[in-house]
């Protein structure tokens, strides 16, 4: 198992356990995020979240999907998907800067998943790179060409020396049948 997918599986851990959370009792999950929420709230004058207790189970279910997907792309280790998380956390985490900063609908609780989006997408980014993960698709069409063009040269070789031996084994009865004349 890589450090990718170890990060990876602990973001999703993490996804499904605040997921849950947020399912089961949303005031309870602010209390236990409150004294962070402060924080972020006196170093960045946010206001604290005053939404109602629906947005935050919908924000549940989405995180709850998203640590789902992630843990299933460490089990099946989809490449592919590691190397996408990385761009969608950190788009994730400047959507959550600019409503934060250009609206009034910025909050300490949104700016608080921002920030929890940027590192582990900074994080990721410095495992698996911060690329493109269809480039995944590339690089396995380059390695499956490699191996087309190994066997194709294996098999050339196999057919020549199949051909020398051949044209070696004539000229070798006809130059014994001159010995025996």
């Amino acid at each position: 198992m890589s450090l990718s997918d170890v990060q990876l599986g602990v973001a999703g851990l993490a996804h499904v356990i605040a997921g849950v959370a947020l399912l089961r009792d949303p005031t309870a999950f602010l209390r236990v995020v409150q004294p962070v929420l402060t924080l972020i709230e006196n170093e960045t004058q946010l206001r604290p979240y005053s939404g109602n207790d629906q947005a935050l189970a919908l924000v549940g279910v989405l995180s709850f999907a998203i640590g789902a997907q992630y843990i299933l792309s460490v089990y099946t280790l989809d490449e592919k998907a590691k190397r996408n998380s990385t761009p969608g956390r950190l788009l994730f985490a400047a959507t959550c800067l600019y409503v934060c900063k250009k609206t009034p609908h910025g909050s300490s609780l949104l700016a608080l998943f921002g920030i929890f989006s940027f590192f582990s997408g900074l994080f990721m980014g410095f495992t698996v790179g911060f690329g493109d993960g269809n480039a995944v698709d590339l690089e396995e069409q380059a390695r499956l060409e490699q191996v087309r063009n190994e066997q194709a040269r294996e098999a050339t070789r196999a057919l020549q020396q199949a051909s020398a031996s051949s044209v070696q084994e004539p000229a070798a009865a006809s130059s014994s049948q001159k010995k025996d004349e």
